[in-house]
């Protein structure tokens, strides 16, 4: 300060400020799960500018029927050095009921439609027969035939045999963006950074 008519000049001692700080980064940047199994990825901080402390280490994005780790739940780091964690998400089965919705197979791709013509065809020249016969001892057989050509389309159609075993079905995927958060510890207010890694949950 130069000084005024009120005031004498003053110089002040120069005063530095170092800012530290610390990155977080997931590697892979992505990780798929099968519902009621579980998967793992490395975390790892770095320190910036001298940083010093313990990181506390959190993540939040998962559905309410998967949940993550870590191991360890806290990484030290010293100046100019790198920690690392095991981030692990974990799944039950039930995670994936919101996605299941069950929807009756494609019993016309079991039973070709040359299949389906053809025993058309038989029903109704069945059914010809049957009324043009006089002979009564002739329609309780030709009865029982049209009675199973009948049932056969009722199958190809309806669908026979509930749900069927699996195979080939397309599973179900759902994907969530899960954060990663590191907090200083003890720090007030808190001081953090985050990241942010794809899980994909399939059937």
């Amino acid at each position: 300060y130069s000084g005024d008519a009120n005031f004498n000049p003053r110089t002040s001692t120069a005063v530095q400020f170092k800012v530290t700080d610390f990155a977080l980064a997931v590697d892979p940047g992505s990780l798929t799960v099968t519902a009621g199994g579980s998967g793992n990825v490395n975390v790892s901080a770095s320190s910036a500018s001298g940083f010093n402390g313990t990181v506390d280490l959190s993540c939040s994005g998962l559905p309410s029927n998967a949940r993550c780790g870590f191991a360890p739940a806290s990484v030290s780091l010293a100046a100019a050095m790198s920690a690392s964690s095991t981030l692990t998400v974990t799944t039950t089965r039930s995670a994936m009921l919101p996605l299941l919705q069950w929807q009756p197979p494609n019993r016309l791709e079991r039973y070709p439609l040359p299949t389906v013509a053809l025993s058309l065809a038989v029903w109704v020249f069945a059914l010809f027969v049957l009324f043009g016969m006089r002979r009564r001892f002739m329609r309780i057989p030709l009865t029982l035939a049209v009675a199973l050509f009948l049932g056969l389309i009722v199958c190809v159609f309806a669908g026979c045999g509930g749900r069927g075993s699996g195979g080939g079905g397309t599973p179900h995927v759902a994907t969530y963006t899960v954060q990663v958060v590191g907090a200083v510890h003890g720090s007030a207010p808190t001081t953090s950074r985050s990241t942010t890694i794809s899980v994909t949950i399939q059937q």
